[in-house]
Protein backbone atom coordinates (compact mmCIF):
# COMPACT_ATOMS: atom_id res chain seq x y z
CA UNK A 1 0.00 0.00 0.00
CA UNK A 2 1.40 3.41 -0.98
CA UNK A 3 1.21 6.79 0.66
CA UNK A 4 -1.33 8.81 -1.34
CA UNK A 5 0.27 12.24 -1.73
CA UNK A 6 -2.55 14.01 -3.66
CA UNK A 7 -5.09 13.03 -1.01
CA UNK A 8 -2.84 13.75 1.95
CA UNK A 9 -4.79 16.83 3.09
CA UNK A 10 -8.12 15.01 3.11
CA UNK A 11 -7.11 12.54 5.79
CA UNK A 12 -8.43 12.30 9.31
CA UNK A 13 -7.43 14.90 11.95
CA UNK A 14 -4.94 12.53 13.60
CA UNK A 15 -3.21 11.91 10.28
CA UNK A 16 -3.12 15.61 9.48
CA UNK A 17 -1.57 16.17 12.91
CA UNK A 18 1.37 13.95 11.95
CA UNK A 19 1.93 15.97 8.78
CA UNK A 20 1.75 19.21 10.75
CA UNK A 21 4.41 17.87 13.12
CA UNK A 22 6.57 17.03 10.11
CA UNK A 23 6.33 20.63 8.92
CA UNK A 24 7.09 21.93 12.41
CA UNK A 25 10.16 19.72 12.56
CA UNK A 26 11.62 20.95 9.28
CA UNK A 27 10.90 24.53 10.39
CA UNK A 28 12.93 23.87 13.53
CA UNK A 29 15.75 22.50 11.36
CA UNK A 30 15.75 25.79 9.45
CA UNK A 31 15.82 27.76 12.71
CA UNK A 32 18.72 25.68 13.99
CA UNK A 33 20.63 26.17 10.74
CA UNK A 34 20.00 29.91 10.81
CA UNK A 35 21.17 30.13 14.42
CA UNK A 36 24.33 28.22 13.51
CA UNK A 37 25.12 30.85 10.87
CA UNK A 38 24.75 33.57 13.51
CA UNK A 39 26.81 31.63 16.04
CA UNK A 40 29.58 31.17 13.46
CA UNK A 41 29.60 34.88 12.63
CA UNK A 42 29.84 35.78 16.31
CA UNK A 43 32.64 33.25 16.84
CA UNK A 44 34.62 34.80 14.00
CA UNK A 45 34.05 38.30 15.39
CA UNK A 46 34.95 37.25 18.94
CA UNK A 47 31.57 38.17 20.48
CA UNK A 48 31.48 35.40 23.09
CA UNK A 49 28.62 36.67 25.25
CA UNK A 50 26.02 36.98 22.50
CA UNK A 51 27.28 33.76 20.95
CA UNK A 52 26.53 31.78 24.12
CA UNK A 53 23.02 33.21 24.25
CA UNK A 54 22.33 32.09 20.68
CA UNK A 55 23.85 28.68 21.38
CA UNK A 56 21.32 28.18 24.17
CA UNK A 57 18.52 28.99 21.71
CA UNK A 58 19.99 26.54 19.20
CA UNK A 59 20.25 23.73 21.74
CA UNK A 60 16.67 24.42 22.89
CA UNK A 61 15.44 24.25 19.29
CA UNK A 62 17.23 20.92 18.83
CA UNK A 63 15.56 19.59 21.99
CA UNK A 64 12.20 20.73 20.62
CA UNK A 65 12.96 18.89 17.36
CA UNK A 66 13.70 15.72 19.34
CA UNK A 67 10.43 16.13 21.22
CA UNK A 68 8.54 16.47 17.94
CA UNK A 69 10.19 13.33 16.60
CA UNK A 70 9.10 11.43 19.71
CA UNK A 71 5.55 12.79 19.35
CA UNK A 72 5.43 11.60 15.75
CA UNK A 73 6.65 8.17 16.84
CA UNK A 74 3.84 8.04 19.41
CA UNK A 75 1.22 9.03 16.85
CA UNK A 76 2.51 6.54 14.27
CA UNK A 77 2.49 3.76 16.87
CA UNK A 78 -1.29 4.17 17.08
CA UNK A 79 -1.52 2.63 13.62
CA UNK A 80 -3.61 5.39 12.02
CA UNK A 81 -1.70 5.10 8.72
CA UNK A 82 -1.04 2.06 6.52
CA UNK A 83 2.21 0.25 7.53
CA UNK A 84 4.23 1.48 4.54
CA UNK A 85 3.11 5.07 5.16
CA UNK A 86 4.15 4.80 8.80
CA UNK A 87 7.55 3.46 7.80
CA UNK A 88 8.08 6.19 5.19
CA UNK A 89 7.15 8.98 7.58
CA UNK A 90 9.25 7.56 10.39
CA UNK A 91 12.32 7.28 8.17
CA UNK A 92 11.68 10.80 6.91
CA UNK A 93 11.54 12.14 10.46
CA UNK A 94 14.70 10.26 11.47
CA UNK A 95 16.66 11.68 8.56
CA UNK A 96 15.47 15.21 9.26
CA UNK A 97 16.46 14.78 12.88
CA UNK A 98 20.01 14.04 11.72
CA UNK A 99 20.08 17.50 10.13
CA UNK A 100 19.37 19.08 13.51
CA UNK A 101 21.76 16.74 15.34
CA UNK A 102 24.66 17.52 12.99
CA UNK A 103 24.13 21.27 13.34
CA UNK A 104 24.05 20.92 17.13
CA UNK A 105 27.27 18.87 17.14
CA UNK A 106 28.99 21.39 14.88
CA UNK A 107 27.97 24.16 17.29
CA UNK A 108 29.41 22.28 20.26
CA UNK A 109 32.76 21.83 18.52
CA UNK A 110 32.79 25.45 17.37
CA UNK A 111 32.23 26.61 20.95
CA UNK A 112 35.55 25.16 22.15
CA UNK A 113 37.69 26.44 19.28
CA UNK A 114 39.72 29.60 19.87
CA UNK A 115 38.84 32.07 17.12
CA UNK A 116 42.23 33.78 17.27
CA UNK A 117 43.88 30.49 16.27
CA UNK A 118 41.94 30.38 13.00
CA UNK A 119 43.50 31.90 9.90
CA UNK A 120 41.72 34.48 7.77
CA UNK A 121 41.62 32.06 4.85
CA UNK A 122 40.01 29.34 6.94
CA UNK A 123 37.44 31.73 8.40
CA UNK A 124 36.35 32.69 4.90
CA UNK A 125 35.92 29.15 3.59
CA UNK A 126 34.31 28.07 6.87
CA UNK A 127 31.65 30.79 6.59
CA UNK A 128 30.99 29.78 2.98
CA UNK A 129 30.36 26.23 4.15
CA UNK A 130 28.05 27.31 6.97
CA UNK A 131 26.02 29.54 4.66
CA UNK A 132 25.70 26.86 1.98
CA UNK A 133 24.53 24.42 4.63
CA UNK A 134 21.84 26.92 5.58
CA UNK A 135 20.72 27.17 1.95
CA UNK A 136 20.59 23.39 1.74
CA UNK A 137 18.36 23.10 4.83
CA UNK A 138 16.03 25.76 3.45
CA UNK A 139 15.87 23.89 0.14
CA UNK A 140 14.93 20.78 2.10
CA UNK A 141 12.11 22.70 3.75
CA UNK A 142 10.83 23.60 0.27
CA UNK A 143 10.90 19.91 -0.68
CA UNK A 144 8.95 18.89 2.42
CA UNK A 145 6.35 21.58 1.83
CA UNK A 146 6.04 20.47 -1.81
CA UNK A 147 5.49 16.90 -0.64
CA UNK A 148 2.55 18.02 1.47
CA UNK A 149 1.04 20.67 -0.81
CA UNK A 150 2.35 20.60 -4.38
CA UNK A 151 3.61 17.09 -5.03
CA UNK A 152 4.14 17.77 -8.78
CA UNK A 153 7.01 20.12 -7.86
CA UNK A 154 8.66 17.75 -5.38
CA UNK A 155 11.29 16.30 -7.72
CA UNK A 156 12.61 19.72 -8.73
CA UNK A 157 12.87 20.74 -5.09
CA UNK A 158 14.75 17.52 -4.29
CA UNK A 159 17.16 18.08 -7.18
CA UNK A 160 17.95 21.52 -5.77
CA UNK A 161 18.89 19.94 -2.43
CA UNK A 162 21.15 17.52 -4.30
CA UNK A 163 22.77 20.36 -6.27
CA UNK A 164 23.53 22.31 -3.10
CA UNK A 165 24.90 19.20 -1.36
CA UNK A 166 27.33 18.67 -4.25
CA UNK A 167 28.51 22.29 -3.92
CA UNK A 168 28.97 21.76 -0.20
CA UNK A 169 31.08 18.66 -0.86
CA UNK A 170 33.40 20.82 -2.99
CA UNK A 171 33.65 23.53 -0.34
CA UNK A 172 34.23 20.88 2.34
CA UNK A 173 37.27 19.51 0.50
CA UNK A 174 38.52 23.06 -0.07
CA UNK A 175 38.14 23.82 3.63
CA UNK A 176 40.09 20.69 4.56
CA UNK A 177 42.90 21.77 2.26
CA UNK A 178 42.94 25.27 3.75
CA UNK A 179 43.01 23.80 7.26
CA UNK A 180 45.87 21.47 6.27
CA UNK A 181 47.97 24.30 4.85
CA UNK A 182 47.25 26.94 7.52
CA UNK A 183 49.79 25.76 10.15
CA UNK A 184 47.25 25.78 12.98
CA UNK A 185 48.09 24.16 16.29
CA UNK A 186 47.54 20.42 16.24
CA UNK A 187 44.70 20.61 18.80
CA UNK A 188 42.94 23.31 16.78
CA UNK A 189 43.50 21.42 13.55
CA UNK A 190 41.86 18.32 14.99
CA UNK A 191 38.87 20.29 16.24
CA UNK A 192 38.51 22.11 12.93
CA UNK A 193 38.53 18.81 11.03
CA UNK A 194 35.75 17.51 13.28
CA UNK A 195 33.82 20.76 12.88
CA UNK A 196 33.97 20.49 9.10
CA UNK A 197 32.90 16.85 9.24
CA UNK A 198 29.72 17.72 11.14
CA UNK A 199 28.91 20.51 8.69
CA UNK A 200 29.34 18.08 5.82
CA UNK A 201 27.14 15.56 7.65
CA UNK A 202 24.42 18.21 7.96
CA UNK A 203 24.33 18.55 4.17
CA UNK A 204 24.47 14.78 3.71
CA UNK A 205 21.45 14.42 5.99
CA UNK A 206 19.58 16.97 3.86
CA UNK A 207 20.34 14.99 0.72
CA UNK A 208 19.38 11.69 2.37
CA UNK A 209 16.06 13.21 3.41
CA UNK A 210 15.40 14.58 -0.07
CA UNK A 211 16.25 11.18 -1.57
CA UNK A 212 13.57 9.59 0.59
CA UNK A 213 11.07 12.30 -0.33
CA UNK A 214 11.80 11.60 -3.99
CA UNK A 215 11.29 7.85 -3.49
CA UNK A 216 7.99 8.41 -1.67
CA UNK A 217 6.78 10.72 -4.45
CA UNK A 218 7.77 8.43 -7.32
CA UNK A 219 6.16 5.49 -5.53
CA UNK A 220 2.94 7.46 -5.03
CA UNK A 221 2.77 8.51 -8.67
CA UNK A 222 3.18 4.98 -10.04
Amino acid sequence: MKINIPMIRRKKPAEVRILELLEEHVSLCVSISSLLVEVAELKISGNRGEMESLMEKLFKAEEDADALRREVETELAKGILPPLSREDLMRLMERMDMVADSAKDATRILSIIYADELTKGFKMVFMRLVNEDDKCVRALQDAVEALLRNYKDVLNKCYEVQRLEEEIDTIYIEALKVARDSNMKIQTSLLVTELLRFLEMEADACEDTSDLIRIITISALN
